[in-house]
Parts: C-alpha cells; structure tokens; sequence
C-alpha cells in the first residue's frame, strides 16, 4: 500500500486523485475530482506509514469511527461529510473541498 498519484482513480472510477493537500502523523489528504457531480472534493485515509503498522486494523477503526463522526456534524463551520468508502483494504472520507489556505 503506497501513497495514491495523480490520475489514480477510486471508488470504481469514481474519484481521480489530482494532487496530495497534505499529510500529517496519521492521515493523508489529496484533492480529487468526483466524476458523478464535476466538482473537487477532499479524500483523506490513513497515510503510508500507519499502513505498515502491526496494529494497523486497531487505527483502522478509529478512522472509520471519525467517519461517523463527522457524518453527524451539521454547521457551517465544518466541512460537509459527503461519503465514505472502501479501496482495498483503506477506509476513505469523502468531503467537501474549500478553496483557500491550509489551516493545519
């Protein structure tokens, strides 16, 4: 399991990855395109070297947990939980892209 490049496509052509936004000590962001709706979205999974972890499944599950999370959180100051799916053995957050700086 590698970091994704540009072109690649997910969620069965779904999404094709543009560029990596940003990656900190667990996850990894990238700026897509989703192909249903023409517009950017955010895509963040766990990052490269969590991937290698032995106790990878156990980071697993808190991801899928944030996912969750973030699907219950409605206001204007977070960003829109769109979807998530599964890409091989990765959980993705599917969520809406904000033009701008980075914040983190």
């Amino acid at each position: 399991m590698n970091n994704w490049q540009a072109g690649t496509f997910l969620n069965n052509s779904r999404y094709s990855i543009e560029k990596i936004l940003g990656e900190g000590g667990f996850g990894i962001t990238y700026l897509a395109w989703d192909n249903h709706i023409n517009r950017k979205v955010v895509i963040k999974t766990l990052n490269y070297q969590v991937q290698k972890l032995p106790d990878f499944r156990k980071y697993q599950k808190r991801f899928q947990d944030e996912a969750e999370q973030l699907k219950k959180c409605r206001n204007k100051n977070i960003v829109k939980f769109y979807h998530s799916f599964q890409e091989g053995q990765l959980y993705c957050i599917v969520m809406e892209y904000i033009d701008g700086d980075n914040l983190g």
